[in-house]
Formats: structure tokens, sequence, C-alpha cells
């Protein structure tokens, strides 16, 4: 099996998801040497990835989760990442608001490996328990209608890929599989991707899952809804995929003319953490507050809360100025510490 895949790779064939899902699997018993894992995670990565490479890694990690627990009704805010732009958490910020305005959210994420924070770094920076179990996590998810799952948690076998991609150096398929793994299975995304060529793919995928979502890719390379400049967007909708352009200024008025670029831009990873926990407190700046109601206003539009962008953005304001989600944040943290202290 080893040396067919490399030998399909070196002569520019595609994979199919079973030779994926099943390469997977063999590495994680430790039946392919870390050269060979390594020479086919950078032949996948060396040209853009297909709908069959995609879905059998996205299944490979399926195969992989510790739980089989389901959570149809609830939405994921994850992202792929990889824009290599200093950028805040905002889809953590958006889980939290979505989670205010009465829907569930399982929340998936990984701390970040470069100087900047991943969604563990700013959850964990504002009380969320790093020690927590799946059982717990499920029990905090059913209880509050909110978790932070933490990737390694539920896929610890991924440890067989850690040092290879670590000596790699470089994003692999396994970034973009990610936000399609979410653990809890859930049946919504609005999920950003940084690179245009993988949006349709990401279509067809979560359309052959069964999901709704919304796939977005900003002009400017991020893989949010930019505040300052427009963004693609493609619905998959019980199982047709159309797509639309959203114009921030068109949701969000004269507002933008008020706030700086500069509000929005990272520092670092401790920079992030801050400003995650100014947000929890109600303390954040307007740049960021507009920033996750827009991105915030398309959780509520596929979730059917709202009619249109502009009213979801509205919505999510009216959240935010009210600090309803640092009550919710709140509400989820003595649920969460209960739940752990409550251990035995």
């Amino acid at each position: 099996m080893q040396l067919n895949i490399l030998k399909k790779l070196a002569q520019g064939s595609r994979l199919s998801v079973e030779e994926v899902r099943a390469f997977i699997s063999k590495a994680v018993e430790g039946k392919v040497p870390d050269a060979v894992i390594g020479a086919v995670l950078m032949g996948l990565a060396t040209r853009s990835v297909s709908r069959e490479e995609l879905l059998g890694t996205v299944l490979g990690l399926y195969d992989l989760c510790e739980t089989d627990f389901e959570a149809k009704d609830a939405i994921d805010t994850c992202g792929t990442g990889g824009s290599g732009l200093p950028k805040l958490n905002i889809s953590s910020a958006v889980a939290l608001v979505s989670a205010a305005c009465g829907i569930r959210v399982a929340k998936h994420g990984n701390r970040s490996i470069t100087g900047r924070a991943g969604s563990a770094d700013v959850f964990w920076g504002a009380g969320w328990p790093q020690n927590i179990s799946i059982k717990e996590t499920i029990k905090c998810f059913q209880d509050s209608g909110f978790a932070f799952l933490f990737a390694p948690l539920f896929f610890p076998a991924m440890k067989a890929f850690a040092g290879v991609r670590r000596d790699l150096g470089i994003r692999t398929v396994f970034n973009l599989a990610g936000p399609l793994a979410n653990p809890f299975r859930v049946g919504k995304q609005v999920v950003g991707v940084s690179d245009a060529s993988v949006v349709q793919v990401y279509a067809e995928i979560i359309k052959e899952l069964g999901r709704d979502a919304i796939i977005i890719y900003s002009s400017s390379g991020l893989d949010e809804i930019d505040l300052f400049s427009k963004t693609v967007a493609v619905m998959v909708k019980q199982g047709q995929i159309d797509s639309f352009e959203i114009n921030p200024r068109d949701i969000v008025g004269d507002l933008i003319d008020k706030v700086d670029r500069d509000g929005l831009v990272s520092k670092g990873r401790e920079h992030n953490i801050a400003i995650f926990r100014e947000f929890v407190s109600g303390r954040s700046g307007d740049a960021f507050n507009l920033a996750v109601a827009l991105n915030s206003a398309a959780v509520l539009m596929l979730c059917g809360r709202v009619d249109n962008m502009e009213q979801g953005f509205s919505m999510a304001m009216d959240m935010i100025s009210s600090k309803a989600h640092c009550d919710k944040w709140n509400q989820i943290l003595k649920l969460v510490k209960g739940v752990e202290n409550a251990k035995g």
C-alpha cells in the first residue's frame, strides 16, 4: 500500500478516499515509517487537494475520534487558519455571541504552534479548564449548550503524525481536514478558509457529510468575513450549493469609518489572549466588536434566527452591547468548573 501511494503521488495521480483513510489507519498503528508519512504529506501539499483526498482525511480522522457523541443541532465556527496575517481570535468570540443568542455551539479548535494564539490558547486564558475530560465536555455541552472541543483530547492517536508534521514545518492536509472533523459531528458550520482553491471542495464535502454551512473566504486572504474588504461566501443548505458576496459596508454601514484597522491586528499570543479576556468581560474595542458581530451574522442567518446578514449583525451587536455574551460565558464557566470539581 505504501509503495503504491508513493508511486501514484510521484506520477501526479490522485488518491482515493479509501487509500487516504487506510494510510492514516496504518500510520497510527505504527505500520508506516516516518519517511513515508513525510513523503505522503509533502506529496499532498505540493498541489491543490482533491475532494477524495480531503474527504478520506476527514473520515480517517473520524475513525480515530474518541467519542461517538453527536450534536446534530449544534454549529461550529472553526476555520482553517493559515492566512499568515496577524489576526485576532474572531471565530472564538463568534462562538460565544452565537451561544448567547440561544444557538447550541460545539467549538472545535487547537492551540497555536506559531507566535499567535489558537482558540485553545484564548479559551484557556479566559478560564476554560485545560484538564477537562471528554465526558465532562459532553456534560457541559448538554447543560449549557456550549463546549470547547480541544482537538488533541478527541484525537490523541494523531500524535503518530506530530513529529513528522513538526519536522516538515508546513501546513498539511490535516490542517484542512480539522475544521471538517468536529468531534461532535455538528449539523452546521460557518467555516473560514484562507485558500480560495478549497472553497468548492469544502462545499462538496460538507454536502456529502449532510451538513448545512457557510464557507467564507475574504479577498484579503483572511479565513473570516473581513470588516474592511469583500468576502466570497458559499452556502450549503439542504443539499443545495449557492454562492454570494458579502460587502461589509452594506451590512455595517458607516460604522466602519469610525474604527481603526489596527484594532484587529494581533501583536502576539498574549495580546490575543488579553483581547479575548476583555471581550468576555465586556471591555473589548469597537473594531473587534464590529468584526465579531459581522461574522456572528452568518451564524445567525444559517441557523434561521434572522433572514439576512443585516438583521444578524443588528442582533449580534445588541447581544454584545448588553454584555449577554459575558453572562453566557460566566454561566458556562460555572457549569464546566462544577462538572470538573465533581470528578469521582
